[in-house]
């Protein structure tokens, strides 16, 4: 009997497979069409400008460049660059200031309008080669960015008074406690540096000493969030970076980057 019923358990599943249901009752439709196409059809672009040795930016031929993107062209020093036009299709002729790279090897045309969503623009120079001068021209699409206004950020709950300090110099903050349960094996490691949120409590970079005592704060405002300070070389200084935005899903946000001195002044804000 074992042999028959599993014959008959296969002869079931035969049917189901090729009705759908052991009735028979469902029928697979096929496509009604092709899909619409939402992406580009090509995708992977080159940053080498053909017949130079340099690398540009936005990539010829992308199409996903943004409304407020700079041109940039790395490779040969910015005096190498001369006589830069920059048109777009809706936007018209932008005029801009073309400023060089603090390592010397390259520069960025810097609009004073942004672009226009969705619209071609076209760049031309005159760049200084090793075989003399010549010509370039390229040619890049604006994309139209999804709007994230109405979506909701991560939950901002207060924190429980356990788990913030407070000063009676500076009532207004108050960064969370850090607990040190053993000491650094490095004891010339430095100070520690993190950022808070998102989550319950107020935002921001903070600096603690080894020990856990707090050195500096910035607070930030609600629903804005600080992530990944560092210290980094910034012309010849070694300053403080970090980045600074509103996060609506884990992984995505919008903001900037931030380089502070040593007297935690911005110096420099970097928009990408």
């Amino acid at each position: 009997m074992i042999p028959l019923v599993a014959v008959l358990a296969w002869v079931i599943v035969a049917i189901v497979l090729g009705t759908g249901s052991p009735s028979g009752a469902h029928t697979v439709v096929g496509p009604s069409g092709p899909s619409p196409a939402c992406l580009p059809s090509s995708l992977n672009h080159s940053a080498s400008l053909s017949g130079t040795n340099l690398d540009v930016s936005p990539e010829p031929g992308t199409d996903t460049a943004n409304p407020d993107t700079q041109i940039s062209f790395l490779g040969t020093p910015v005096t190498n660059i001369r006589d830069v036009s920059v048109h777009g299709s809706s936007s018209g002729s932008h005029s801009g200031q073309l400023e060089g790279y603090y390592q010397g090897d390259g520069g960025s045309f810097v609009p004073e309008k942004p672009f226009v969503d969705g619209e071609q623009v076209s760049v031309r120079a005159s760049v200084l080669q090793p075989g003399g001068e010549r010509v370039v021209s390229y040619s890049f699409h604006v994309a139209t960015p999804f709007s994230t206004a109405s979506v909701p950020g991560f939950p901002d709950p207060a924190a429980p008074p356990s788990a913030y300090q407070s000063f009676s110099s500076e009532p207004s903050i108050q960064p969370p406690i850090l607990s040190v349960t053993s000491p650094d094996l490095d004891p010339t490691a430095g100070d520690v540096l993190i950022t808070t949120g998102p989550g319950p409590g107020q935002y921001g970079p903070l600096i603690y000493t080894p020990q856990g005592r707090l050195v500096w704060f910035d607070e930030l405002p609600p629903g804005v969030n600080a992530l990944d300070l560092n210290m980094q070389s910034y012309e010849g200084q070694q300053d403080l970076t970090w980045w600074q935005g509103r996060v609506v899903s884990l992984g995505f946000g919008y903001g900037e980057d931030l380089v502070v001195d040593h007297n935690y002044q911005t110096v420099a804000t970097i928009r990408a």
